[in-house]
């Protein structure tokens, strides 16, 4: 199964609020306060592909779960896994509910959905700190949870420097990793896009060559995943709304889309690099950002 839609929350200045705003993100990826897991782990481009990257993880919950996710029966696939009560299982179990939540659930079942998809992930976390997938679904949990609860509060609670301790333990753990190291592209993408390069590096420390270049590495690390792929795609029209790449947005998703979809979580992902390349494809650049926030989870 492959990994969808990482999740990243960021501090963002909204151009139109004047305010600090934290966002989630395929993804997807930052926000928060907790213990520093720095580290100094840059893999060459030369390393071995990742085995294990979005979606593709082996989290070993009971197949019958991962059936039902695969065919796209979500919520009945996270009921099997959290029932297995394993750290795996429940890693597993909140990503199925984050999927449906950010995906197909709408309005307060959404919400309900996300509380839910943020409590297994941290029970996951609690169970085995060092398991990469349970520290990523945590990021895309507390994405959600920063554009859900308002960006204002959710920043006060320090949710972006806890999601990106989490990245980067993630990393850490697991350098080749394409889907760890996209996570850190979107968060570094984010926080460019909504606070600005002076801000975002001032505060933060991101930038947009940090952003490149970690996509750029997710990719090599992992070249046929479609859903790293169009988060790439979707973090150049943020860091660059006005004069977006419109040729390196569209080589990505073109190669997300040369594939057909393994699963029905990939196929929600890749419908959506669909109608975004139609947007690039109809020289509509002044509106790609605009169809990005339409694509967001939990976007306002």
């Amino acid at each position: 199964m492959r990994r969808l839609f990482w999740c990243r929350g960021v501090v963002r200045l909204s151009a139109r609020g004047r305010h600090l705003i934290v966002t989630a993100v395929i993804l997807c990826l930052a926000l928060g306060a907790r213990p520093s897991w720095a580290t100094d782990g840059q893999p060459s481009l030369s390393d071995p592909p990742a085995q294990a990257t979005a979606y593709s993880f082996d989290p070993a919950p009971p197949k019958p779960a991962e059936t039902l996710f695969r065919e796209g029966h979500f919520l009945e696939a996270a009921k099997i896994a959290e029932d297995h009560g394993t750290a795996e299982s429940l890693a597993f179990a909140a990503r199925a509910t984050l999927m449906h939540a950010g995906y197909v659930a709408r309005g307060d079942k959404a919400v309900a959905e996300l509380k839910h998809g943020e409590a297994l992930a941290r029970r996951a976390v609690g169970m085995d700190p060092d398991m990469v997938e349970g520290l990523l679904e945590l990021v895309i949990a507390i994405g959600y949870h920063s554009r859900q609860e308002g960006y204002m509060q959710a920043h006060a609670d320090g949710y972006g420097k806890e999601a990106r301790q989490l990245i980067e333990k993630a990393m850490d753990l697991a350098p080749r990793m394409g889907w760890a190291r996209a996570a850190y592209g979107g968060w570094n993408a984010e926080i460019v896009a909504r606070g600005g390069s002076l801000l975002g590096g001032l505060v933060y420390g991101a930038s947009r060559k940090k952003a490149v270049e970690a996509f750029e590495k997710a990719v090599a690390f992992d070249p046929d995943n479609p859903t790293i792929r169009i988060e790439y795609a979707k973090a150049l029209i943020r860091m660059e709304p006005k004069r977006p790449d419109l040729d390196k947005i569209r080589t990505q998703l073109d190669a997300a889309l040369s594939e057909p979809p393994k699963g029905a979580a990939e196929k929600i992902i890749q419908a959506q690099g669909k109608e975004l390349l139609a947007a690039v494809n109809a020289d509509e650049s002044s509106g790609l950002e605009k169809v990005v926030d339409r694509l967001t989870p939990f976007e306002k």
